[in-house]
């Protein structure tokens, strides 16, 4: 990011804290999304990680419903 300048430089890595912490407090059952989505994403940062893990969750919590029904 650095070839945009030192504010998006900023701007993604005050992101990428905000993901990590984000993730951090998340329980211990989803850390199978989270270490899925770091070993597939982790080159791209912390931000990519959580959307990836989030669409993973948001993806099982609805198959389980579905499953339910």
């Amino acid at each position: 990011m650095g070839e945009y300048g030192s504010a998006m430089v900023k701007a993604c890595a005050d992101q990428d804290i905000e993901a990590y912490q984000a993730l951090a407090s998340y329980s211990g059952e989803l850390r199978t999304f989270i270490d899925r989505c770091e070993r597939e994403m982790g080159r791209y940062g912390w931000s990519m990680v959580k959307a990836c893990a989030d669409q993973d969750i948001d993806a099982e919590r609805a198959l389980n419903d579905m499953m339910a029904d």
